[in-house]
């Protein structure tokens, strides 16, 4: 399950209580963000190990900024509260071969 994350305290627990989290930067006009978000949904069934979550770039404006997101989609991998490795756009074999890493 992708767990919506809308206030920076969630966010904050996020990190705090996951060793790993996939973070959807996304937007509710995006249209590649729309036709992306059930094929994340899937694949936390296959990375059960990952926490997933996903942040409204226009609801969480200082945190996305603070990300320097540029562009929608972007997927950020944080291990242990730090950035380990980002993709931008939605692009299902690099967003899968990504989370393999893990």
């Amino acid at each position: 399950m992708v767990t919506e994350v809308s206030d920076i305290k969630k966010y904050d627990q996020f990190l705090q209580n996951n060793k790993i989290v996939f973070i959807d930067f996304y937007a509710e006009w995006c249209g590649p963000c729309k036709r992306i978000a059930p094929y994340i949904e899937d694949l936390t069934d296959i990375f059960d190990h990952i926490n997933f979550i996903k942040i409204d770039v226009d609801k969480m404006e200082e945190l996305s900024n603070s990300f320097k997101i540029k562009a929608m989609p972007t997927f950020v991998i944080m291990k242990n509260g730090k950035e380990e490795s980002r993709i931008e756009g939605a692009d299902k074999v690099k967003i899968k071969k990504l989370l393999s890493d893990y």
